[in-house]
């Protein structure tokens, strides 16, 4: 979370003088995180309840980036943000030609996709299940954006008053995800349950962005 609030006041009864007010705020969030879960290689064989796989990946990014420039004459507020999930870090002219473009193309020309991983696998293993035989991945990561950027000048005097106010957002979200569920043997491997055999992939991630934008000048 960065939340940034300034406030310039001054100037004179005339009109002459100069108050400037000047905010800027940059913030990247980075997260890469897989979950898997398997069984290589074994024998395993159950007299009671059942055998489950499972992997579950509830990574996520909570951002929030608050900023707010006010001025009796000159406001200017500038706000970058960049939120990635699934995807190594860059530097901060990449993430800002992939934001223009709204296109990842740097990002990928980099290699820098990572997805956000859930697998859960059964291979090359006897499985004998007393009960219900599972594998089960589900990848509910989720990025959460909340950004604000507001410039506001309110300029007076008895006379020649002039007010300007200026202000950019740019914001960048991605989400790269991958889940997957399977059970695979080459020959002579067995995997048998005496209930149900499920075998479930819940791809849920979940984005949402919530941002406003605000330039106002009054004289």
């Amino acid at each position: 979370t960065g939340e940034l609030h300034v406030v310039a006041s001054g100037g004179s009864f005339y009109g002459s003088g100069t108050v400037l007010a000047v905010v800027g705020q940059m913030a990247t969030n980075v997260v890469l995180s897989e979950a898997h879960a398997y069984i290589v290689d074994s024998e395993i064989d159950t007299t009671t309840g059942d055998v489950s796989v499972s992997a579950l990946n509830t990574s996520g990014i909570d951002a929030k980036i608050l900023s707010a420039t006010t001025s009796g004459d000159q406001a200017y507020g500038f706000t970058l943000a960049f939120n990635t999930l699934g995807w190594k870090s860059q530097n901060v002219l990449f993430n800002a030609v992939d934001a223009l473009l709204g296109d990842p193309l740097i990002s990928s020309a980099f290699n820098g996709e990572q997805p956000a991983e859930a697998v859960a696998y059964i291979l090359n293993s006897d499985v004998n299940s007393a009960g219900d035989l599972k594998v089960i991945a589900d990848n509910s990561v989720q990025l959460n954006a909340t950004l604000s950027n507001a410039a506001t000048s309110a300029a007076s005097a008895l006379y020649g008053a002039n007010g300007k106010a200026i202000g950019g957002l740019l914001a960048s979200n991605k989400v790269s995800t991958h889940a997957a569920a399977y059970i695979q043997h080459t020959e002579g491997y067995l995997t048998k349950a005496a209930g149900t055999q499920v075998v479930s992939v819940s791809p849920s991630s979940r984005v949402t962005l919530h941002s406003s934008y605000l330039n106002f000048s009054q004289t």
